[in-house]
């Protein structure tokens, strides 16, 4: 009777000595000394974490078969993610990184960019328990066998992700981006919501690249000087 005779699903850590409690229709907070409190009315709640900045972070599966990450805050709950499809199972926090397993995909949440969606065309076979060990190494594990992430936060780019070539010669930085000068061409990483897009500027510089103090970049290739 002390969550209205709501059956409960679900627990997890809370901030301090708080405890989440997912029952089939609602969230609910559990704290020491205090009467159990409703945050929300959310029914299929499966992944519940509290984030350092007193929001929480939820997974839930929708009536209609949609994963979904939501944001608990102040009251009010915020959709950050939702995938058609797919069923929510593991959740986990690295910094002020938030990770998510479906069956299908590895979702990376970020302050300030869009959710970093991983699936079967970045390695990601299927979706599982989530664990961030005390290394800050990122553990997964799927059908397919456990995979280890050492620095979940690294990215390789090459040709296949919009660079002209995986070979990268030398860097530049400038207001506009990271300049790439690579055996095929001149690339550049230009910052977007989703953290970064590779572009290839169409031209053949191999050369070494300098940035001015105006932070225009210019380059020499084939007896021209560009800016």
């Amino acid at each position: 009777e002390v969550f209205d005779s709501e059956p409960v699903r679900r627990l997890a850590n809370g901030q301090g000595d708080a405890m989440l409690v997912a029952t089939d229709r609602s969230l609910w907070l559990l704290d020491a000394g205090q009467p159990p409190r409703r945050l929300a009315a959310l029914p299929g709640i499966v992944g519940m974490l509290a984030v350092a900045d007193g929001s929480l972070i939820l997974t839930n599966a929708g009536a209609d078969g949609a994963g979904q990450i939501l944001e608990w805050r102040d009251g009010r709950i915020v959709t950050r993610l939702r995938l058609a499809g797919a069923r929510p199972i593991g959740l986990a926090a690295r910094g002020a990184v938030v990770w998510a397993s479906f069956d299908r995909y590895l979702a990376a949440l970020r302050p300030g960019l869009d959710p970093e969606i991983l699936g079967p065309q970045d390695g990601i076979g299927s979706g599982g328990p989530l664990l961030v060990d005390t290394e800050g190494s990122l553990w997964l594990g799927t059908y397919r066998g456990l995979l280890h992430f050492p620095e979940p936060e690294t990215v390789a780019w090459g040709d296949r992700d919009g660079l002209p070539s995986a070979h990268a010669r030398s860097l530049a930085l400038t207001p506009e981006g990271l300049w790439v000068a690579t055996w095929q061409g001149l690339g550049r990483l230009a910052p977007s919501r989703g953290g970064w897009q590779a572009r290839n500027e169409r031209v053949l510089h191999r050369s070494p690249l300098c940035v001015d103090r105006a932070g225009r970049l210019l380059v020499s290739d084939q007896g021209r000087l560009l800016e």
